[in-house]
């Protein structure tokens, strides 16, 4: 029934504007619908406490992350601000898919909006080989794989030994906050503004996304894209 059900939803929309990221996007949501219902879970724990991690400054995305992260625990009580909108970072590169040819897989920056909803964050270099579109399909496997009953599952039983720690501070607004799987959950791919405007231009790779970013709030029904420009040394980011 896809077929008939997407020529139906592509056939109502209204007004001058390009039809294809509106198919791209039902597609992306089917999928993502069903690999997040697969009853299958990473082995080991998901969850991953990374407070007391070393912070090693570097330009790796490796270092990159954690010390985005970090710096956001000492000067933001732990929250990354989204356009003014506070987001509770969890933790970073957490593993979601177990197997030896998966051991690799893990999501870079995993945060928790005020309403439950988990956010994965897919962050990329501003010399990254991966243009938006890509980011975007990569972000939105781990955060379907992380939103399996299991490894939800899990997250959540991480989630509450992580608070439950004596010197664990709540930020403002956060409390009595947990990750709830019913809440619309959101891929956002982060980077440097050259990213996002200099990094595809003299090629037809990164062709198409802004398409993408304008209607992914509305285009899915199962999550939310954002694209946001960070240089990973501040707990302020800007939507682009």
């Amino acid at each position: 029934m896809s077929f008939r059900n997407w020529t139906g939803r592509l056939r109502r929309i209204q007004g001058d504007q390009p039809l294809w990221p509106w198919l791209l996007g039902m597609m992306l949501d089917e999928e993502f619908d069903r690999l997040s219902n697969v009853d299958k879970s990473y082995e080991r724990d998901v969850f991953k406490d990374r407070d007391d991690h070393e912070n090693q400054e570097g330009i790796s995305k490796l270092r990159l992350v954690p010390a985005l992260y970090h710096h956001c625990l000492q000067h933001n009580g732990g929250c990354l601000e989204v356009d003014g909108e506070r987001i509770w970072l969890l933790g970073y590169e957490w593993p979601n898919q177990g197997g030896r040819a998966e051991s690799g897989r893990r999501a870079d920056l995993v945060g928790l909006r005020k309403d439950g909803s988990l956010v994965v964050f897919e962050c990329k270099r501003a010399d990254n080989a991966d243009p938006p579109l890509t980011a975007i399909v990569e972000g939105l496997d781990y955060l379907a794989c992380l939103l399996r009953p299991g490894n939800f599952e899990k997250i959540t039983s991480g989630f509450q030994q992580w608070i439950d720690k004596q010197d664990k501070i709540i930020p403002e607004g956060f409390e009595g906050i947990k990750p709830v799987r019913e809440a619309r959950p959101s891929i956002i791919v982060l980077a440097p503004e050259e990213y996002f405007k200099d990094c595809y231009s003299n090629s037809h790779r990164g062709d198409g996304w802004t398409d993408i970013s304008i209607i992914g709030s509305e285009m899915c029904q199962n999550f939310s894209i954002q694209f946001v420009s960070s240089e990973y040394n501040s707990h302020q980011a800007l939507k682009i």
